[in-house]
């Protein structure tokens, strides 16, 4: 889902501290409103914790911080579907075999 292109990044990026915030909170409020209703309670703990790093950080720790969580993510995605490829040729192989 693409909330957002590359022009609205940029209206973004030239507004006013206020009106940054108000537009960037309505943007991810958008996206998060958008997601399956048992997700959005995680994903407003993602944010407010995100918000939370955003404030208390440099605007370079606050993008190594992010980029952490997205390797953390990304192995943990990647660990999960080794895990998922051995079940399923498990399975496949019982099938086989009988």
């Amino acid at each position: 889902m693409n909330l957002i292109n590359t022009k609205d990044m940029e209206a973004l990026s030239k507004l006013p501290p206020s009106e940054f915030e108000i537009e960037r909170k309505r943007i991810i409020n958008k996206y998060i409103n958008s997601l399956p209703a048992d997700c959005q309670a995680q994903a407003r703990a993602m944010q407010a914790d995100l918000d939370i790093k955003r404030l208390s950080l440099s605007s370079e720790d606050f993008l190594t911080y992010c980029m952490s969580r997205v390797r953390t993510n990304l192995n943990t995605i990647a660990d999960l579907a080794d895990q998922a490829a051995i079940i399923a040729t498990e399975i496949e192989n019982s099938l086989i075999n009988g």
